[in-house]
């Protein structure tokens, strides 16, 4: 589990994920690059922090040390958006994330759902918009074989609104609420829980209400 501050930082764990997940440890041996299978993504978030094309500068990633976790650590820092808002795509141009299923609240759902991203090798991975867990899971199910998975929350995917003057004063939802959402005996949970390969957790507290806030809230 990885949990940061900033949600950029969540590239961090992915690539460390990849790291471990590499080493078949029956075989004594890593599994190439090229060749490894990695697990998808299920990112939960009220803002689109996916990216695009713009966010995979070749030459800058290809000479990143994937497994210098200081200089990866420096990457996520000067090297992805401050805004934190295009760390996905540079991880799945380098087959750290395989496919990702983005359920995101703030979104124009005029826009494409899906599109094809493809990698570093050639491979091709998909980006899913969804429009609830559910969403997810019934992409999921599509799927042959699928890979493992990591989850991605950033705790503004739990805040009740964005229209505040302040977004250090966002409205979080109750301790009850965030419970129910996440309750272990829906399906979509179940089907993380099962396939679970690491999580990340984004503690955003520019968009949270603040850390003084969310560490002082009361359930309402």
């Amino acid at each position: 589990m990885g949990v940061v501050l900033e949600h950029r930082f969540s590239f961090y764990y992915w690539i460390k994920c990849k790291q471990d997940l590499r080493y078949d440890r029956c075989a004594r041996q890593w599994i190439p690059d090229r060749e490894f299978v990695p697990p998808d993504l299920v990112t939960m978030d009220w803002h689109d922090d996916i990216g695009g094309d713009c966010d995979i500068i070749e030459d800058k990633l290809r000479r990143l040390d994937q497994s210098n976790e200081s200089e990866v650590g420096l990457f996520c820092w000067a090297g992805l958006r401050s805004l934190n808002d295009g760390h996905v795509f540079p991880a799945v141009w380098l087959n750290a994330i395989g496919d990702v299923y983005a359920i995101i609240k703030q979104r124009d759902w005029s826009e494409k759902s899906e599109w094809i991203v493809t990698d570093r090798y050639g491979k091709e991975h998909k980006i899913r918009y969804c429009r609830s867990p559910n969403g997810f899971l019934k992409a999921r199910h599509k799927c042959d074989s699928p890979p493992g998975l990591i989850w991605d929350l950033d705790l503004d995917f739990f805040t009740e609104s964005e229209q505040v003057p302040d977004r250090r004063y966002a409205p979080s939802l109750s301790d009850k609420a965030i419970a129910r959402s996440l309750d272990a005996k829906q399906e979509w949970v179940q089907e993380i829980l099962w396939n679970l390969e690491a999580i990340t957790i984004a503690l955003e507290p520019e968009y949270t209400g603040g850390l003084i806030g969310r560490a002082s809230c009361r359930e309402r």
